[in-house]
C-alpha cells in the first residue's frame, strides 16, 4: 500500500472513531438524564440530608432501620425512618437520647425532619443484638458475662445519673459494636425520674417487667431497672429468660411469685448476685454500685481487646459523689463502697 493510501485510510478510521466516541457521549448523557429523571420523580427517598440511605437493616417499632452512608465522611450509620404522624411519641425518646454521651450507650447523631418522616441517625452497632449472639452462642462463660453485663451496668448507671430510667432493658435492646462492646438503645419509655415521685405505667416486656410494674403497685424507676439487670445477667449466664413460658399469663404468675431456678453450673458468687437482684422487694435489691464491687465482679476478669483503659476512665466518673443521689435513689442506703473499690471494679470491665 502506497503512503497516501495509507494516509487515507488512517483518517477514515479517525473519522469514524470520532464518531462512535460522539455516539456514546450522547448515549451515555441520555442514560444519565433519564436515570435522574426517575429519581426526581420517584416516592422513594435516596438521600437524607448528607445520607445515602442504602439496604434495610433492621424493623424498628414504627418503621425501617437503614444502612446509611456519610457523603462527605463515608462514616456507615444506622438510619431509622419514622412516619411523621408518630412524631408526638418520639418527643421524650429524642429529647432524652440526644443528650447521652457514654461509651456504652448508642449515640445519636442527628434528627432530620422531612415532609412525611423523621429520620434518626445513630452509630452503626455492626456486631448486632445481644440477644442474637446469645443465641449464636447459647450461654456465655462468665468472664465473658462479667465483661457485657458489667459494661451495661456502667450503661444504666449513667442513664440514672441524668435523672432517668429506661424502663424497657432487653436482650433486643443491647446492642454490640464490631468489637463486641455494650451499646445501649431504645429510648422509647424513657422517663424522668425523681425519689419523691412514683410511676405507675407498666411499660416494657413482660419477661423482663418487674414484679412490683407488672402487680399495678407504684414504683421509683430506678428499681425496675435493676430488675431487669438481674434478668438479663441470669439470660447470659443460663441460656433463657428466668421466668419464661408460652403463657404470658403463666409468666406474670412466675414473675409475681419468684418462681426460678439456678443451673448448679454456675459459680457461688454468680448465684448469690443474680438471686440478690431478682428480690421481690425492691427496697432489697442491690444499687449498682453495689453490683460493681460483688465478690463475682471482683474475679480475675479476661483480658481482650474489646474495651480500652480510656471508655472504663471514663465510665468511673458516674459514679462520684455528684451523681450518686440521682443513680441510687431508689437503692437502699446498705452502706456504698467506698470511691476507690468503684474505680477498681470499673477496671476489671475490659
Amino acid at each position: 500500500m502506497s503512503q497516501s493510501s495509507a494516509r487515507r485510510a488512517y483518517q477514515h478510521g479517525s473519522q469514524n472513531g470520532g464518531a462512535g466516541s460522539t455516539i456514546n457521549q450522547k448515549a451515555a448523557l441520555a442514560s444519565a438524564y433519564q436515570e435522574l429523571g426517575k429519581e426526581l420523580a420517584s416516592s422513594k427517598l435516596k438521600m437524607v440530608g448528607n445520607y445515602t440511605l442504602q439496604r434495610p437493616i433492621g424493623e424498628g417499632t414504627f418503621g425501617k432501620v437503614r444502612l446509611g452512608l456519610h457523603r462527605l465522611t463515608n462514616t456507615r450509620v444506622a438510619i431509622k425512618q419514622i412516619p411523621k404522624a408518630q412524631s408526638a411519641s418520639l418527643t421524650r425518646e429524642i429529647h432524652h437520647h440526644r443528650r447521652l454521651h457514654h461509651p456504652n450507650v448508642m449515640q445519636l447523631y442527628e434528627v432530620i425532619a422531612t415532609e412525611q418522616y423523621i429520620w434518626m441517625v445513630s452509630e452503626l452497632c455492626a456486631g448486632g443484638e445481644l440477644y442474637d449472639y446469645l443465641v449464636e452462642n447459647e450461654v456465655l462463660a462468665e468472664p465473658e458475662a462479667r465483661r457485657i453485663f458489667g459494661q451495661l451496668c456502667l450503661a444504666v448507671a449513667y442513664v440514672h445519673s441524668k435523672g432517668i430510667v429506661h424502663r424497657d432493658l432487653k436482650l433486643e435492646n443491647i446492642l454490640l459494636d464490631e468489637r463486641c462492646n455494650v451499646k445501649l438503645g431504645d429510648f422509647g419509655f424513657t422517663r424522668e425520674f425523681e425519689a419523691k415521685r412514683l410511676m405507675d405505667t407498666f411499660c416494657g416486656t413482660t419477661g423482663y417487667a418487674a414484679p412490683e410494674m407488672l402487680s399495678g403497685q407504684k414504683y421509683t424507676g430506678a428499681e425496675v431497672d435493676v430488675w431487669s439487670l438481674g434478668v438479663i445477667l441470669y439470660a447470659l449466664l443460663c441460656g433463657a429468660l428466668p421466668f419464661d413460658d408460652d403463657d404470658e399469663s403463666v409468666m406474670k404468675d412466675k414473675i409475681l411469685r419468684g418462681d426460678f431456678e439456678i443451673p448448679e453450673s454456675l459459680s457461688e458468687e454468680a448465684h448469690n448476685l443474680v438471686t440478690s437482684i431478682l428480690q421481690q422487694d425492691p427496697t432489697k435489691r442491690p444499687s449498682i454500685h453495689s453490683i460493681l464491687t460483688h465478690p463475682w465482679f471482683m474475679k480475675t476478669m479476661v483480658h481482650t481487646p474489646m474495651s480500652t483503659v480510656e471508655e472504663d476512665e471514663k465510665a468511673a466518673d458516674y459514679f462520684d459523689s455528684k451523681h450518686a443521689s440521682q443513680a441510687t435513689a431508689s437503692a437502699p442506703q446498705d452502706g456504698l463502697p467506698a470511691e476507690s473499690h468503684i474505680d477498681q471494679a470499673d477496671a476489671r470491665i475490659e
